[in-house]
């Protein structure tokens, strides 16, 4: 804050005098209102303590905090007349700078906010810190009068940890920024990641930005791991230094390291530093041994941490490892859950399988094509990989990745470490200077006016508004006991300074380049840096332990179990409209003794459950017997293009299988027809049997119930030709309401003479003018292949699909002649 000598008698003796005026109003000074702690100044008038953020540097402690003041009076209140200091347990007082450029006047009936920061010695806790509120009075020996104390520990964020926080003084890096201007980086989480047949250490850093405008962390600021060995392993952010970091929000960054193989994160350590006339200067270090996070299956994490995960819950719920000829087909099931009340982006994971230094991308599907979840929705991501004989799947994990934008490549932090000069800072360290930058100039470090006051027994107290034209400060006595005043326009300024504090205050325009010595790097973090280059855009956000896989020799194994006609339980995915419900309505087998193999028969029911047309889909099946051989199904040749809304659909599909096949232990998977065939990806599998065919007179052709109630063959010689003639008597009834078209199954009617030989064949229809109905009814068999009558007639009734490679049949009757 740029101080104004010529005036400072007259706005000393003119603030005094408001403090002496205001006396009457401290008389009530009660320590809690409304259930929140506060300073009274007057029954009406106020302060409380807001936003608290503590953090713990390597030398040294800091708080950050807003200190409202309401003012229920019906006059406006100077807040120049008050003042701030932090007290720990001890009773030693620190200063509070003031950071806020701001009108120092609070009218009647209004809020207003004050922020401060303060710098206080290494081993100061939260729990044993007071922000003691004092009026300002010249009938005290110090000047001051303390008005109450307010907790610090009370207002500070739950999330405070300062075992896992770095403080980063940006003026230590480059001096165009003022003293109390800080960055704060929380631990989060880490990972150890394969890539290319080596390992990388992924480090989450969680920045805050603590000025009131957005800053990007200077170049010459680095980052390294220190091994259990003591080597050093200098990493690279991902996202660059030059990511924005906007005042007060959380911004998470990633440090990717590169790592020997047996690289231990026990007794590991992350450290923040800067180069300085040839040495390393710490700014901080942390423990990263118990970051590492490998998550285990059926358990729900947090996206990210701090509360800056949106509400988005991630949980792998199930991981399935199943035996195929290429190899072995391992699939995750993850899901994704909206815990918020307000709907939210859904993230894009990809993912990879990895085991040793080797990873292989999984392919996926996801249930949600929005983009968004809404409130307390789930979305299930399905990702599979065929992996190599050889693998054990206990021995691999699932990493999960989000894209990173503006990925760092590793040259930049290399080049600005090895390449900056030394540039003398210039800064005016004596006792008691100020130094005040000029708005708009271009400065190597803190040039400007230099100047010193020297009041005795009073402190300075100033802040960092390079160019203000009307910055007022109050002083007061006690060693170390600063108070920054707000800025107003009451021109009312003292400058009777003489703490051992210097500030420089530069502009936010000046192009500066100070870094307080000269800056070097060594040929091995050149190197390093450009082994952490990362061009692939995403960084690790969960990695997944899958230890607990289950086994299954084929897909049959771990199959449910599932009740024909009731609606198969898919795994969500993306190709599959969530408003369509599938079932299993018939499942028939037939075996085509001519040919050497047996067909079964399947049908299944699409319903729109949804409020407007969809297309139908096309669905992948196939059935697995007990030896785990899968036996795809070949859909109907034709079908409807679409399904209206609250409308049925029937879909057969036919399924070729060996003689031996008896059927009793089938299980029908269903999949993405569009997936490749060695990487399947399943939404489902089931226990299903064969129906065995019925025995009376009453058939199913789901939807339709047929009964031969009565029957008769004859013959008819004319024309020189022999026919004959079956008359049907039935009683067609229908068992569901579902839309039945020209593409549905027909009966064929094929007379077999007593040697097995086919005389010939007819077809009937469900639907169409000529369609099977109740009563009687006559199907002709003409150009009969014979030159007589012949006896002992059999009549085989199937139910016939046309699929792609010909008819497929189920032989559902035999009508014997009597």
């Amino acid at each position: 804050m740029k101080n104004n000598h010529k005036s400072a008698p007259f706005n000393k003796k003119w603030l005094f005098t408001l403090a002496v005026c205001t006396t009457c109003m401290l008389a009530v000074a009660p320590s809690a209102f409304a259930g929140k702690e506060g300073v009274f100044v007057s029954a009406d008038t106020y302060f409380t303590l807001e936003d608290a953020s503590f953090t713990a540097g390597n030398d040294s402690t800091s708080l950050q905090f807003a200190l409202k003041m309401h003012n229920g009076s019906s006059e406006d209140i100077d807040f120049n007349s008050y003042g701030v200091r932090i007290v720990d347990a001890e009773g030693n007082p620190f200063s509070a700078q003031l950071t806020s450029k701001q009108n120092a006047r609070v009218t009647p009936g209004k809020d207003s906010d004050f922020r401060f920061f303060s710098k206080m010695a290494i081993g100061e806790t939260p729990e044993e810190l007071k922000v003691n509120v004092f009026a300002w009075d010249e009938t005290e020996p110090t000047f001051m009068r303390s008005i109450g104390d307010l907790s610090v520990y009370s207002a500070v964020s739950s999330l405070y940890d300062a075992s896992k926080q770095i403080l980063i003084p940006m003026n230590d890096l480059d001096a165009s920024y003022s003293k109390e201007v800080q960055v704060a980086m929380r631990l989060g989480r880490s990972y150890q990641i394969a890539e290319n047949g080596s390992s990388y250490m992924y480090t989450e850093l969680y920045t805050q930005n603590t000025d009131k405008v957005n800053l990007s962390l200077p170049s010459n600021l680095q980052f390294r791991l220190i091994g259990t060995d003591s080597l050093q392993y200098v990493g690279a952010l991902l996202e660059g230094n030059q990511q924005p970091l906007q005042p007060g929000k959380l911004t998470k960054l990633t440090l990717r390291t590169l790592v020997p193989d047996s690289f231990l994160i026990a007794k590991s350590r992350i450290e923040a530093f800067h180069v300085e006339s040839a040495e390393d200067r710490i700014l901080g270090a942390l423990s990263i041994s118990e970051t590492e996070l490998r998550m285990p299956i059926g358990q729900e994490q947090p996206y990210s941490m701090l509360g800056s995960d949106n509400g988005i819950r991630v949980m792998a719920e199930r991981a399935i490892a199943v035996k195929q000829t290429e190899g072995i087909l391992l699939q995750t099931t993850v899901k994704i859950r909206n815990d918020s009340a307000t709907a939210t982006t859904l993230p894009a994971f990809t993912a990879a399988y990895q085991f040793g230094t080797g990873s292989v991308e999984a392919s996926q599907e996801q249930s949600v094509r929005t983009g968004f979840l809404s409130p307390h929705q789930t979305a299930t991501v399905q990702y599979s990989v065929l992996l190599p004989d050889g693998i054990d799947p206990k021995t691999v994990d699932l990493v999960l990745f989000e894209p990173v934008s503006g990925t760092n490549t590793g040259a930049s932090a290399t080049n600005n470490t090895s390449n900056s000069s030394a540039n003398s800072a210039g800064t005016s360290s004596n006792s008691g200077s100020i130094a005040n930058g000029t708005a708009g100039s271009a400065t190597n470090g803190a040039n400007g006016n230099a100047s010193s006051t020297g009041s005795t027994g009073s402190t300075g107290n100033t802040s960092s508004n390079g160019g203000s034209a009307s910055n007022s400060s109050n002083s007061g006595n006690a060693g170390n006991t600063t108070n920054n005043s707000a800025n107003s326009n009451n021109d009312a300024s003292s400058n009777t300074a003489s703490s051992s504090n210097s500030i420089a205050s530069g502009s936010a325009s000046s192009a500066s380049n100070s870094s307080n010595g000269s800056t070097s790097s060594s040929n091995t973090t050149n190197n390093s840096n450009t082994a952490n280059r990362n061009t692939s855009g995403k960084r690790p956000i969960m990695l997944i332990d899958l230890s607990t896989v289950e086994f299954a020799s084929h897909a049959a194994i771990q199959s449910k179990s599932y009740e024909l006609g009731t609606p198969l339980s898919f795994v969500s995915n993306g190709w599959l409209d969530t408003n369509i419900e599938v079932s299993l309505v018939e499942l028939h087998m037939h075996e085509n003794s001519d040919f050497g193999y047996k067909t079964a028969v399947a049908k299944y029911k699409l319903t729109n459950r949804g409020s407007s047309t969809l297309n139908l889909p096309a669905l992948g099946t196939e059935l697995i017997n007990n030896q785990g051989l899968a036996f795809a199904g070949i859909r109907q040749s034709s079908t409807a293009s679409q399904i209206m809304p609250n409308t049925s659909y029937v879909v057969s599909y036919s399924y070729l299988l060996p003689t031996s096949e008896t059927g009793a232990q089938l299980a029908l998977n269903v999949f993405d027809p569009k997936s490749t065939a060695s990487n399947k990806l399943s939404i489902g599998t089931y226990q299903v049997a064969i129906q065995p065919e019925s025995t009376d007179k009453t058939i199913s052709f789901y939807p339709f119930q047929i009964s031969f109630d009565a029957y008769a063959i004859t013959t008819l010689y004319s024309s020189n030709a022999y026919n004959y003639i079956l008359s049907l008597d039935l009683s067609v009834s229908r068992q569901d309401l579902v839309i039945v078209d020209q593409n549905f199954s027909q009966l064929e009617f094929e007379i077999i003479d007593g040697l097995g030989r086919s005389l010939g064949s007819q077809t009937a229809a469900f639907t169409g003018t000529q369609k099977l109905i109740s009563g009687n009814q006559k199907i002709t068999f003409s150009n009969i292949k014979t030159q007589q009558f012949e006896t002992g007639l059999t009549i085989h009734v199937y139910e016939t699909i046309t699929t792609p490679n010909g008819p497929a049949k189920r032989l559902v009757k035999l009508l014997t002649q009597e």
